[in-house]
């Protein structure tokens, strides 16, 4: 769950773009687009509302308004993809996706 950029302001509209290990198609797979719907409300309910997206099988796009926060811009963002992994893990039958 790297992040390329450290992001330093507090507030902000950016661009985050999201992949999925090794470019595997895991949104589309276990049908994960529930689960980032569920994230994105989440975000709105702390005050980071998502004001576009879109979402492919392996990767998503969005525009996320951040508002000064307690926590910072990356936290939230790494927040997010440890929600979807926790949140999909029981509809894998090994991690990542991978049989035996």
């Amino acid at each position: 769950m790297s992040t390329k950029r450290q992001i330093v302001e507090s507030s902000g509209i950016y661009l985050v773009t999201i992949t999925c290990y090794e470019w595997m198609p895991l949104f589309e797979s276990i049908k994960g687009y529930d689960i980032v719907y569920k994230w994105f409300d989440y975000l709105k309910q702390l005050g980071h509302p998502v004001t576009g997206y879109v979402i492919m099988p392996n990767h998503l796009h969005a525009l996320m308004a951040f508002r000064h926060s307690d926590k910072t811009i990356n936290s939230v963002i790494g927040n997010g993809k440890r929600f979807y992994i926790y949140a999909e893990s029981p509809r894998r039958e090994t991690p990542l996706g991978r049989k035996p």
